[in-house]
């Protein structure tokens, strides 16, 4: 006849299952805010770009951005005689060298063509160009999370408008 009660193997089976659930939750609680992180910083490049962007408008120059794997800084063209150059943009602190969240592969799309972001040193030349008209060298700056569970993008229209796509909402 057998008794009543759970026996020692069964007890240690519950607490197997309920350790098993429990890592799981903390383990997604943990890429959540990984991810928020993530989503508010690429929302903040897209605020810097825009910013940028309203600099070159105001201030009547021409601002370029060069974006590689690590982040992206900012220019400004300086006019000569035998045409110009970039030079490193200083002025503003707002528009210091920034660097990318991590986690993220990136690609970088300039008038319907993918860059590499891999940049000669010898040869700077921002790609996406904010001129001082208001418009601005169309393209779309993507971050693909690692594990390819979030993809977030930065769209750059000619008109000038700047404007951050959560490309998950759309699928």
């Amino acid at each position: 006849m057998r008794e009543k009660g759970f026996t020692l193997v069964e007890i240690l089976m519950v607490i197997v299952i309920i350790g098993i659930a429990v890592t799981f939750l903390v383990l997604s609680i943990g890429d959540g805010r990984r991810d928020q992180e993530a989503h508010a910083e690429i929302r903040r490049i897209a605020t810097v770009l825009t910013l940028a962007s309203e600099e070159a408008l105001l201030q009547g120059r021409e601002i370029g951005v060069l974006f590689d794997t690590e982040g992206y800084r900012f220019y400004t063209f300086v006019f000569t005689e035998e045409g110009g150059y970039w030079q490193p943009y200083t002025e503003d602190r707002l528009l210091r060298e920034r660097t990318f969240p991590e986690g993220f592969y990136l690609s970088l799309e300039v008038e319907g063509q993918f860059l590499s972001l891999d940049p000669d040193p010898k040869f700077i030349v921002p790609q996406v160009k904010l001129w001082s008209s208001g418009c601005l060298t169309p393209f779309i700056l993507r971050f693909e999370s690692e594990r390819g569970d979030a993809v977030w993008e930065i769209w750059g229209y000619d008109n000038g408008a700047i404007e951050f796509v959560d490309v998950a909402e759309f699928s």
